[in-house]
């Protein structure tokens, strides 16, 4: 295990640089995945109750 947090801490958090983009890009990458998954609940979750967007409805009145 010391060997892991070493590599670990040489390759990741050792420069600034590279540890604050490391923070950065692991907050986007799960905060895309966050998003995607929880649409994709809550569109399972709302399936057949929502209503349609009502741009398209005034579009096919016009």
């Amino acid at each position: 295990m010391p060997g892991i947090a070493s590599g670990l801490y040489n390759a990741l958090f050792r420069r600034n640089v590279v540890f604050l983009t490391t923070v950065f890009a692991g907050a986007f990458a799960f905060e895309i995945g966050f998003d995607t998954g929880l649409t994709k609940i809550w569109d399972w979750n709302n399936k057949g109750v929502r209503f349609p967007a009502p741009s398209s409805h005034l579009r096919a009145r016009n």
